[in-house]
């Protein structure tokens, strides 16, 4: 979850695994903090509150690689559309794919 704060929220993992699509975009939106894209990243805890004012919401996984969501229990996310971080590090992930 990307905030109005401009910090990149991961889940914390806690019962779910962390896959590596999930480690590898982590690395790469370390990368957009060092550009000064993010302000930071990091594993946290995320109430619904905080995704539904969320500027974007990204999900991520092996077949899906990075997935913008757009709405989320009926609220719209940001501008109800791929948003700039995802854009960001989906060019990164296919990149580093070699697609």
């Amino acid at each position: 979850m990307f905030g109005k704060d401009n910090v990149l929220r991961f889940p914390k993992f806690e019962r779910t695994l962390a896959g590596i699509t999930a480690q590898q975009v982590f690395r790469f939106a370390e990368e957009l903090v060092k550009e000064g894209f993010l302000s930071s990243v990091r594993f946290d805890d995320i109430p619904k509150e905080a995704a539904y004012n969320a500027k974007e919401i990204l999900l991520t996984g092996t077949t899906i690689e990075i997935v913008p969501v757009v709405k989320y229990d009926n609220h719209i996310i940001g501008h109800g559309k791929a948003g700039e971080i995802f854009k960001r590090l989906l060019n990164m992930l296919r990149k580093d794919m070699g697609a």
